[in-house]
């Protein structure tokens, strides 16, 4: 098994890890090729994740914001594949993956009301914690009344 510290130090050995490589620019373009390369659910998650990370901030460009949902739901899909082994690298870390947090707010801003609840109940499922005080209920209770504000 090939932990988080072997992907990066691959990049110095051997013929070049284009997985390796885009982690190390941190380049979008070259993130979103390797997203297809990635072998191994360490290298997915981590792959994923930076991608969703650069698309993050910037999310009120329009491709940019494309760039984190598509990446974003496709991280959520996977994640039940991933979390095992997340799990037996990060131990109790797994439970900080902002990724959750990241879509639910995302979801939310785009009016997604019901996707933001269904990523925030998911996070729950999981054992995740998004860091704030009220957590991932908090912001369940929140989206639930911007909805009912809008709806």
């Amino acid at each position: 098994s090939r932990g988080l510290g072997d992907v990066y130090k691959r990049q110095a050995q051997g013929p070049p890890d284009p997985v390796a490589a885009a982690l190390a620019a941190e380049d979008l373009d070259q993130l979103r090729a390797a997203a297809d390369l990635a072998a191994t659910p360490l290298e997915q998650h981590l792959v994923l994740s930076k991608i969703i990370a650069l698309a993050y901030r910037p999310r009120e460009d329009p491709s940019l914001r494309a760039v984190l949902l598509e990446y974003g739901r496709r991280y959520l899909a996977l994640f039940p594949e991933l979390f095992p082994a997340l799990k037996a690298e990060l131990g109790e870390n797994v439970h900080q993956i902002p990724i959750f947090k990241q879509m639910a707010i995302a979801l939310g801003e785009d009016g997604d009301y019901d996707g933001a609840v269904a990523v925030c109940r998911t996070a729950l499922d999981y054992g995740m914690d998004d860091g704030t005080r009220t957590g991932f209920e908090g912001r369940i209770a929140r989206l639930k009344k911007k909805a009912g504000e809008t709806g």
